[in-house]
């Protein structure tokens, strides 16, 4: 005899609730491993760019010991007296492992130190310092409000002086900040100070049409106030190296400064060549008037192929003996 076969009662209804677990565990394994591939890649990315900056880093180092060769030829070139490149900042340009390297070697000591001009004691000035901080800012024509704010944000006191700012105008303005009276760790804090901008800080180069003439004194570019002081120097200034605007703010007239640039690209200048240029000029600054240069800066900056940037900028000590990082700034 044949058996009869019976339904089950809510079979099919078993085999749909099984379809649609099934269905959801193979969605929930499916979104499971797109996280786990994006998880995947974002790590991936996160250790190729964490590689590819620490290969930055490490070639931007590689760029500061090139400028730290860079100092040690220059000032062997300069030991003797027939030396004629004396143009600063000294620039190279490279390419290793498909990044660019610029190195630039900046001289501290042919720029002025504003820092230097207050001593350690309260009260205490160098006043021939001073007064050259004080007659390059007319030379340049930038206006007495600048270089007396700039003073105020360095001294040690909470007066400021006829054209300058002390705390209360910070306060009145109601900026988050007030002078630090205390000398200023790098040149871009000086943007904090009253009035100053970027441009007048770091200049801004002027295109031209063909044929027109410059307006600038001493060259095409507008330069920034950035490009003649210095934070770290130790208040010398390297007649050797510094700018016609500089040797303009030691009271050298523009025939005098015409006179030592032209002597100064064929040998080093000498105490009794400035005596004769101009000896009460030269008697008036001798105080701060030096013809070598001990303090650098070089700058180091990598770039890659997605123009992702790398920048390290170290200051450096340099003697006839040793040569000293004094400070080592990354960005």
């Amino acid at each position: 005899s044949c058996l009869q076969m019976k339904k089950i009662p809510g079979k099919k209804k078993n085999r749909g609730v099984v379809l649609v677990f099934v269905l959801a565990v193979i969605l929930a394994m499916s979104t499971l491993v797109l996280l786990f591939q994006a998880r995947t890649r974002s790590h991936i990315d996160a250790l190729t760019a964490f590689s590819s900056s620490f290969e930055m880093e490490y070639i931007s180092e590689v760029g500061i010991e090139i400028g730290k060769e860079i100092i040690r030829m220059q000032l062997e070139r300069e030991s003797g007296s027939l030396s004629t490149d004396r143009n600063w900042p000294r620039e190279k340009t490279y390419e290793l492992d498909g990044m660019q390297i610029e190195v630039r070697v900046e001289d501290e000591n042919g720029k002025i130190n504003p820092n230097r001009i207050f001593g350690e004691k309260q009260g205490d000035l160098n006043t021939v310092l001073q007064n050259l901080f004080n007659n390059f800012f007319t030379v340049r024509g930038y206006p007495d409000t600048l270089r007396d704010s700039l003073l105020d944000w360095i001294d040690g006191d909470d007066i400021p002086r006829q054209n300058g700012a002390e705390s209360f105008y910070y306060k009145s303005e109601l900026l988050p900040y007030t002078p630090s009276n205390c000398p200023i760790n790098n040149v871009e804090e000086i943007l904090l100070v009253k009035d100053f901008t970027e441009e007048i800080l770091f200049g801004k180069k002027e295109e031209k049409e063909e044929g027109e003439e410059s307006e600038e004194l001493y060259g095409e570019d507008k330069k920034g106030l950035a490009d003649f002081i210095s934070m770290v120097s130790d208040g010398k200034i390297n007649v050797n190296r510094c700018s016609p605007e500089i040797l303009s703010g030691m009271g050298f007239t523009v025939a005098n400064v015409e006179r030592i640039v032209s002597e100064r690209e064929l040998r080093p200048l000498e105490e009794r060549f400035l005596t004769g240029v101009n000896r009460e000029a030269f008697i008036r600054n001798r105080s701060i008037i030096s013809f070598k240069s001990n303090y650098y800066c070089i700058f180091s900056k990598v770039t890659d192929e997605e123009g992702r940037e790398r920048i390290i900028r170290a200051y450096i000590y340099r003697d006839d003996k040793k040569t000293s990082v004094l400070r080592w700034i990354i960005t």
